[in-house]
């Protein structure tokens, strides 16, 4: 019947909205991403913007398309990341590659601070239910 609903009828992913992600959403099983930091860019000052790196790693054998990535936000009214997150194109098998997102600085933010941040493994565009975050706190500025 096609409706998304699980019952075996080949159509949907079961998860009920009926968008197929379930599928694409099981390469984020083989995903990781590790060795998080800040760089503060030389004369960088408070209402500046800072990079923060992370390294996606494919653990698995098998080429992931759909756009891989990660989701960053923080609850920290003194910083912003400049998007929702970081993508790349694909990850071949069994390789990492760095991922970069701006954030952006309040000027009333204070060097040195440590600000946390949750980082979402992702495909862009699909809501994977299977998608594991982590809390991640570093500090920006010296």
């Amino acid at each position: 019947d096609g409706d998304g609903d699980g019952d075996g009828d080949g159509d949907g992913d079961g998860d009920g909205d009926g968008d197929g992600d379930a599928a694409e959403c099981a390469f984020l099983d083989s995903l990781t991403i590790s060795d998080f930091s800040i760089e503060t860019p030389p004369g960088w000052s408070p209402g500046g913007t800072v990079y923060l790196h992370a390294t996606i790693t494919n653990n698995s054998n098998q080429d992931i398309n759909y756009y891989p990535g990660m989701l960053v936000s923080t609850t920290a009214p003194s910083v912003v990341p400049d998007g929702t997150g970081a993508w790349l194109f694909a990850i071949f098998a069994g390789t990492s590659s760095q991922l970069d997102l701006g954030i952006l600085t309040d000027a009333g933010f204070t060097p040195g601070d440590s600000v946390a941040f949750e980082i979402e493994e992702n495909l862009l565009n699909f809501e994977c239910e299977n998608a594991e975050s982590q809390l991640v706190n570093l500090q920006i500025g010296n």
